[in-house]
């Protein structure tokens, strides 16, 4: 469903703001600082709050970490459905060109060969839940 024209113009005449431009300014500010030091990473959930954070950090090619928190419907592999992850990896790696890295309880691929199955061709990193948690 689009966005009525109404919100449009509101999320428009914001975006004109001062106030929007100097906060705009400030974090793109705290990325670049980030980025020069090596410790940025962008946390992506899939939501529409960490596609701004993500849209706003991208010019900065920060690795995304995304954490597949399995799903209770996926019993036998506790993974995330396949629809998702292919939207994640349309979204990080084919629009913003981005690494992309997994973190994942181990138990979620207990029954699988391994997570490349479940995400091929990305860093897959399984831990233990209490690593994680």
């Amino acid at each position: 469903m689009p966005m009525p024209e109404s919100w449009r113009e509101a999320y428009l005449c914001h975006a004109r703001s001062e106030s929007y431009r100097v906060a705009l300014a400030q974090a793109e500010q705290r990325c670049a600082e980030l980025a020069e030091d090596g410790s940025f990473y962008v946390a992506y959930s899939g939501g529409k709050d960490s596609l701004v954070a993500l849209d706003l950090c991208a010019q900065f090619k920060p690795p995304v970490v995304f954490y597949d928190f399995g799903t209770p419907e996926a019993k036998a592999a506790n993974v995330i459905p396949q629809w998702l992850r292919e939207e994640i990896w349309d979204t990080v790696v084919d629009h913003y060109e981005l690494e992309l890295l997994v973190v994942t309880k181990r138990r979620n691929f207990q029954t699988w060969n391994g997570p490349e199955k479940a995400w091929p061709g990305v860093h897959v990193y399984p831990v233990p839940d209490p690593v994680f948690w």
